[in-house]
């Protein structure tokens, strides 16, 4: 069963923010969950399945915890996944990938920011491990 827990983050004099969720098992997110932060925690790792790609759309997540038991898989489909991934000692390219994976060796502050333009997902990612984070077919 999917835990998500919702918390709204607000600043300023018109109380404007953002919605702040914990993920904690495996979900799947939908178009109303655009422009959240999601904090990945749970001593086992989850799916997070993302929704079609929507031109605007925006998801941002970081990782919550040290080295988790298990990994976190952020799902975007067969082919619709693109972008970069910057660690301690590399770069990598998502190229026409599917999943982006938070590895066992993750550690807190990792994070993956994901937009589409309509047709893929770009995501830019950062770890300060290498091979912490990794993109899959």
């Amino acid at each position: 069963m999917a835990t998500r827990t919702k918390t709204h983050i607000a600043y300023g004099s018109q109380n404007s923010g953002f919605d702040v969720e914990v993920i904690s098992a495996s979900t799947t997110l939908s178009q109303n969950d655009s422009g959240k932060l999601f904090m990945l925690n749970g001593d086992v790792g989850a799916t997070i399945t993302m929704p079609s790609p929507q031109s605007g759309a925006r998801f941002k997540f970081v990782l919550n915890e040290n080295t988790p038991n298990t990994a976190f898989t952020i799902d975007c489909g067969a082919g619709l996944l693109e972008g970069n991934l910057q660690n301690a000692s590399a770069h990598a390219r998502a190229n026409g990938d599917q999943s982006c994976v938070f590895g066992t060796t993750a550690v807190k502050g990792d994070f993956a920011d994901f937009e589409s333009d309509g047709t893929s997902w770009y995501v830019a990612a950062t770890t300060v491990v290498s091979g912490a984070i990794t993109f899959t077919q």
